[in-house]
């Protein structure tokens, strides 16, 4: 199949990101001619290191980067603009359209071109549906959303019909997860099939507590030599990284030269992050490493003693599931995504939302565990996320639904 794979855009290094990058060239690996798409592409923030070695073609106009949050302003401006490049893509079998404004695409090249398309949703469109914790935090005011959420305002009968129209029309729905995904169904009142984000096994043993705390960073040299928790997300206030920070204090008395390393690329948050831990008395204890290379970032993963989830009524949560396939137990809400995906007291503990005291309390638990004990976690968490989350059982989904909805328009022979 010759297939178009439309996303949001590529400009922070989110799993968002990560997913569509894994789902074009697993489709590739299968032996489809895919080709990737997005309002906007900015690979110096994007997983430079993936896409250096993977085309993303930009759909529209490019804005310049000296305008003020010129990579949202640009993705509204080629929604708008996109019936002018209606030609360039006439030739695709199908599209595989990842949430919004991405399902619009494939809706109009469907009624343009009467090209199949599949929808893959991690989420509802946020700016219709938000979350309470998305309320909460002003999600409309991060750097770069305001023009956004305030046309959604402005617009939002004739852009939320044009967004259950879209999503109800495609040839299926996919969902991230079973939580989102009956979430979606609800929402758009259409079928949907389970496809969950996933991770590579890393073919390499799982790491008992013995052998831990000891990762190279971005200096091969440089080595963590104290026993650490682990956070890697988006640095946005809907994350909620601050309650990583208070679980850290509490444990402090009982762990006094236990650290956390927090991953990703830094965000006006991360400043008030670094004021928090400032406030908090924990000046050495809190590592920001700043974005890190696939290699680097696993092995952080297999190294960290407890994998911390702190954002609450997230929809799915790829953190957890890398962090699984590791070897590497997780501590999260029980609520959301992450309450479908780990299963409390095998691959980790789950702890009454927004309780930062029972948060610690978990980790304490895995953390006091016998070696035994910990080290079951590790493997039963491993031997949880190969059966249920590994790539290949994603890409096999994906590949079949797409195959679905193309022989609905044409006489189709797959590669052998």
């Amino acid at each position: 199949m010759k297939i178009a794979v439309f996303h949001f855009g590529f400009f922070y290094s989110g799993g968002g990101e990560k997913l569509v990058i894994e789902q074009a060239e697993g489709l590739r690996q299968r032996g489809h001619e895919v080709m990737c798409f997005a309002p906007v592409v900015d690979s110096g923030h994007c997983f430079p290191e993936l896409l250096n070695n993977f085309s993303v073609e930009l759909v529209g106009v490019k804005i310049p980067s000296w305008w003020p949050d010129w990579q949202m302003l640009q993705v509204l401006v080629n929604c708008f603009l996109f019936p002018l490049f209606f030609n360039r893509f006439k030739d695709f079998d199908v599209v595989l359209a990842a949430n919004q404004p991405s399902v619009f695409f494939g809706w109009c090249l469907n009624r343009r071109w009467g090209i199949p398309y599949v929808a893959y949703l991690a989420q509802p469109t946020r700016h219709l549906h938000p979350r309470l914790i998305d309320l909460a935090t002003d999600f409309g005011l991060v750097k770069g959303w305001g023009l956004a959420h305030f046309l959604a305002k402005l617009f939002r009968p004739f852009i939320n019909r044009l967004d259950q129209t879209s999503i109800k029309e495609a040839s299926e729905m996919l969902t991230n997860g079973d939580y989102i995904g009956a979430v979606l169904e609800n929402t758009y009142q259409r079928g949907r099939i389970n496809c969950p984000a996933g991770a590579h096994p890393s073919g390499r043993d799982v790491i008992c507590r013995k052998g831990r705390y000891r990762p190279r960073l971005k200096d091969e040299n440089a080595f963590v030599t104290n026993p650490y928790l682990l956070i890697t997300n988006r640095h946005f206030p809907q994350k909620r990284f601050d309650f990583g920070l208070q679980a850290l204090k509490l444990l402090s008395c009982d762990f006094p030269n236990l650290g956390l390393i927090i991953t990703g690329e830094a965000t006006s948050y991360t400043r008030e992050l670094r004021r928090l831990e400032n406030s908090l008395g924990l000046n050495g204890r809190v590592k920001f490493t700043g974005l890190v290379s696939q290699d680097c970032l696993l092995n952080l993963y297999q190294n960290g003693l407890v994998y911390l989830y702190t954002a609450p009524q997230e929809d799915f949560g790829m953190g957890v599931v890398e962090a699984m396939m590791a070897g590497t137990p997780v501590v999260a809400w029980n609520e959301g995504g992450p309450s479908c995906t780990v299963i409390n007291g095998l691959t980790g503990l789950l702890a009454r939302p927004w309780r930062v005291s029972d948060f610690a309390s978990k980790v304490k638990d895995i953390l006091n565990a016998s070696e035994e004990r910990y080290n079951q976690w590790c493997f039963d968490a491993r031997k949880h996320a190969v059966k249920y989350y590994s790539y290949q059982r994603h890409y096999e989904i994906v590949e079949n639904t797409l195959l679905k909805a193309a022989k609905r328009n044409i006489s189709y022979s797959p590669p052998k």
